[in-house]
């Protein structure tokens, strides 16, 4: 979320509150245009709570299960790519088939790990005999299948991350029109009060912004 989201949420807080203290319930009988008003903000707010949650954290749970699954199927070719070269040392060539993908092209990790599967089935046993345990390849499909779910749930989450930004930006527009319709009933309606209207400055205020330059 931005800054301004983030005061404007928290304007739209402390009018929900107001709104729901004894004394502005009386004023704002149920079905008046000011109650309508509070009412109408109140669903903005929760609406905006939620897609503030999603835009902010949505991904952030796929991200860490996706780097966790990558550490992990990192390493299982990392242990079959060394037990082939060791095996290369008395066999020139065998290693060939085993080229891992630069530390940065994560891309690479599903195909990579297809083809260290192709490229062990038929050799398992000297693999095995060289030092790894004898359900590698089970592990290591494991493995790629956990990390392409994950990257695929990373994907979906990151799309439903900034579709909840998008709407989060329309629901604080319609929260400031909520609370723009709330000022003109407190404003014109209680005029004379001049406690309300002190209250009411402070509950409206865009805290943390800086000032706008009156045209």
């Amino acid at each position: 979320m931005t800054r301004d989201q983030i005061v404007r949420l928290d304007t739209f807080r402390r009018v929900h509150e107001f709104g729901a203290d004894a004394d502005q319930v009386s004023r704002f009988p149920p079905g008046s245009a000011g109650r309508r008003a509070f009412v109408a903000l109140s669903d903005i707010l929760a609406a905006a709570d939620q897609h503030a949650a999603v835009a902010t954290n949505g991904a952030r749970g796929a991200f860490v299960e996706r780097r966790t699954a990558r550490q992990e199927l990192e390493i299982q070719l990392k242990a079959i790519g060394r037990t082939a070269w060791l095996i290369n040392e008395a066999t020139p060539g065998f290693a060939d088939r085993y080229a891992l993908p630069v530390p940065k092209a994560q891309a690479k990790l599903l195909t990579t790990a297809e083809a260290f599967l192709a490229a062990s089935e038929p050799v398992a046993a000297q693999l095995i005999d060289a030092g790894l345990p004898d359900d590698f390849l089970a592990t290591l499909r494991r493995a790629a299948d956990d990390y392409a779910q994950a990257t695929h749930a990373h994907a979906n989450d990151r799309v439903a991350a900034v579709t909840a930004s998008s709407r989060l930006v329309t629901s604080v527009r319609e929260g400031m029109r909520a609370v723009r319709r709330i000022d003109a009933i407190i404003r014109y309606q209680f005029r004379e009060d001049t406690e309300l209207q002190a209250t009411w400055r402070r509950v409206k205020r865009l805290s943390g912004l800086p000032a706008r330059k009156n045209p």
